[in-house]
């Protein structure tokens, strides 16, 4: 993505942003109701969304464009998805970032002088009476050592079908072939029906002849991760400065060996534009805000990387 196209797709995001939220409060409105059916509002929103052109590299996903973008703006937290294909528009919060101490406003309705102040869809606040919300709290997760002890110390029998087991080491799964080696009390992590469309993922520990633990499907990288860097694993970050970004304040461009879980996904979100969509490694971050980024990774146990 170049220095123009990082432009425009951010200016492009928020007007989307803007015009959804007031098409779904317009439409909930006139129907008398607190949500709306996608059917309401698909047609006009397509339209719009077909207004602009975008790299087709964002939209990286299987589903269309228009689900991918409302999927993102939930994970902005500017909507919320309510089930069976109706959204509503959230009230507005403040967030408290934790190294800039910066506060911004997310889920606003209105255009704003500050619409370049930041990448990501979050409005910079200068002052407010209302209290902020502590990035942490306002996406909250276990850390990394409390995810390892619940799989340490759950008891739920699990059954397997035609499974694969990976043990976790400092250089990441190895998949053991030969499961009489396995060492019983250890954690692993095993695909039940690998080769199903709907595998499923599990981190257990063989205690007797029963597999005790914990199904990760909804949480599956964090999982991963966590049983990872219990064995010395580290997931490593490299930042490259990006030049010429008229309208933003020095704009780098941080490179992940490991791709975010969904809690800090959805953080960095909040003051940081992906490259893509889905399967991201690489984010665009403001100096302004790359402490804020830094401290996210840290929780991740994250580490720069210098190839130089």
């Amino acid at each position: 993505m170049n220095d123009l196209q990082l432009l425009d797709l951010s200016k492009y995001l928020k007007e989307l942003s803007i015009y959804t939220k007031n098409l779904i409060v317009y439409k909930a409105k006139e129907s008398g109701k607190d949500r709306i059916h996608i059917k309401s509002f698909q047609a006009i929103l397509e339209r719009r969304i077909g207004d602009y052109k975008v790299s087709e590299s964002f939209f990286n996903g299987k589903r269309s464009t228009l689900m991918q973008l409302l999927d993102y703006f939930i994970s902005c937290g500017e909507i919320v998805g309510l089930g069976d294909g109706y959204y509503a528009v959230l009230p507005t919060r403040n967030v408290c970032l934790p190294g800039s101490q910066s506060i911004l406003e997310v889920g606003q309705l209105k255009v704003n002088a500050c619409e370049q102040a930041n990448l990501g869809l979050a409005k910079p606040v200068m002052q407010t009476k209302d209290k902020a919300i502590p990035l942490k709290y306002y996406r909250y997760d276990f850390s990394l050592k409390d995810w390892v002890s619940v799989f340490q110390k759950s008891t739920k029998r699990i059954a397997l079908f035609n499974e694969e087991y990976y043990k976790p080491t400092k250089s990441g799964f190895r998949k053991i072939t030969q499961p009489q080696i396995i060492d019983e009390g250890d954690l692993y992590y095993i695909i039940s029906n690998p080769f199903m469309e709907m595998k499923e993922h599990y981190i257990a520990r063989k205690v007797a002849q029963d597999w005790q633990g914990e199904q990760i499907n909804r949480n599956l990288w964090k999982s991963g991760l966590a049983l990872l860097v219990g064995e010395g694993y580290r997931p490593s970050y490299k930042i490259k400065k990006i030049e010429n970004t008229e309208g933003y304040q020095s704009v780098f461009l941080i490179t992940l060996s490991y791709f975010l879980p969904k809690t800090e996904r959805e953080q960095v979100n909040l003051f940081s534009l992906p490259q893509q969509l889905n399967y991201c490694k690489k984010y665009y971050v403001q100096k302004k805000y790359l402490k804020d980024f830094l401290y996210v990774l840290s929780s991740l146990e994250f580490i720069e990387r210098n190839d130089e």
